[in-house]
């Protein structure tokens, strides 16, 4: 362990180096190639559905999942807001839960957990922001080994057997940013990049923005920012090598924050992206449901003079619309739009919603997406 932790160390002082270059590289996106994803007639008589397969409630779940993924096997594994400071582990049906790892500070123990990675069928990697470390565990819940992150890792997504690429923040004396890395199984980071210096979510400068992340396993990486209706792909060294476009009229340009206001329009948010097999990526957006401003609760004055709304609903507010995009011509290739507030992709066919019961109680539906004619 203490090997392990000054062998990562030293990898903070890499990443400095690694991240100069990369404002380079950020320079020149400006002149990557840029192409519009295209509707055709095939694509409009297709369309996403789900099936529900399992319901999760009790007093495991806590609330709106900070993460969550389905094994192999249909397991559950997810850790829930606000604090995250559990995994729980859910049977396939969601009928029995039990922990997956514990609060603490020891080995295999959690706080504020961020992410879960799966590795193949065998393990998964879990990101705790609370230790600053990502700890391997068996899919059997034997804790393995430990390693530590340069940051708060926001997504991840698997690239091959033993590498993985993650969207973290970076803040060390030496800089702060927000890069796509690619580590390896321990925590060796191979190389950074689509990232410069500090800062969130700020539309005019996209290196700045921390990303959704999408892979096929087999070395193509795809990202897009929650802000935009762009997915970018990446060269294995870290080139941006396309952007596609969609400009859908229900995904207006970002304007100015996620501030939630009966007087503004509601802020779209790409909520979530995966690859789901025959070259074609899935791409989750929240969008406004009809009426929205009605589910907003009582609004609240501060003392500045601004009025927020702290009580409203994210089942009734959100619509969440997926979409199912072939990445070598670009096509759409289905869409559906859904009622309630998706929590995103558990594997490549499950998504999970989360919702409330009457009685307040938080509960999540999981679902199987499958792509049928109209």
């Amino acid at each position: 362990m203490a090997a392990k932790q000054a062998r990562s160390g030293s990898v903070y002082a890499c990443v400095a180096g690694i991240l100069v270059a990369s404002v380079v590289a950020t320079a020149r996106v400006a002149a990557q190639d840029r192409r519009p994803v295209s509707e055709d007639l095939e694509c409009r008589r297709c369309e996403v559905a789900l099936t529900p397969v399992a319901r999760l409630t009790g007093a495991a779940v806590e609330g709106e999942p900070l993460t969550m993924v389905r094994l192999q096997d249909g397991r559950l594994l997810a850790s829930f807001y606000p604090a995250g400071d559990v995994v729980w582990e859910f049977a396939r049906d969601g009928s029995t839960s039990r922990k997956f790892a514990g609060t603490g500070q020891g080995p295999g123990e959690v706080s504020n957990v961020t992410r879960i990675q799966p590795l193949g069928t065998d393990s998964v990697i879990v990101f705790d922001a609370g230790n600053g470390r990502a700890s391997v565990f068996s899919i059997s819940r034997a804790f393995g080994r430990t390693f530590r992150v340069p940051g708060r890792v926001h997504d991840s997504a698997l690239l091959s057997d033993r590498l993985v690429a993650i969207n973290g923040e970076i803040s060390t004396p030496e800089l702060a940013g927000i890069p796509i890395q690619v580590i390896t199984s321990d925590g060796e980071i191979t190389h950074s990049f689509g990232s410069a210096e500090g800062g969130l979510m700020r539309p005019d400068m996209p290196q700045l923005a921390y990303r959704r992340l999408a892979s096929d396993g087999r070395g193509r990486l795809w990202t897009a920012m929650p802000t935009s209706y762009e997915v970018s792909e990446w060269g294995p060294a870290g080139e941006e090598r396309v952007v596609w476009v969609r400009n859908a009229s229900w995904f207006p340009a970002y304007f100015d924050d996620r501030v939630v206001d009966p007087s503004k329009p509601f802020q779209p948010w790409l909520a979530d992206m995966a690859y789901v097999g025959d070259g074609r990526l899935a791409v989750v957006s929240q969008v406004g449901a009809a009426g929205w401003q009605d589910h907003l609760g009582e609004p609240y004055p501060l003392k500045s003079g601004r009025v927020v709304y702290p009580n409203w609903s994210l089942s009734r507010v959100h619509d969440s619309i997926i979409e199912i995009i072939d990445m070598s011509s670009g096509q759409l290739y289905a869409t559906g739009r859904f009622q309630g507030y998706i929590v995103g992709f558990l594997d490549a066919d499950h998504v999970a919603f989360y919702g409330e019961t009457e009685a307040g109680e938080p509960v999540i539906q999981v679902s199987r997406v499958s792509v049928r004619q109209r």
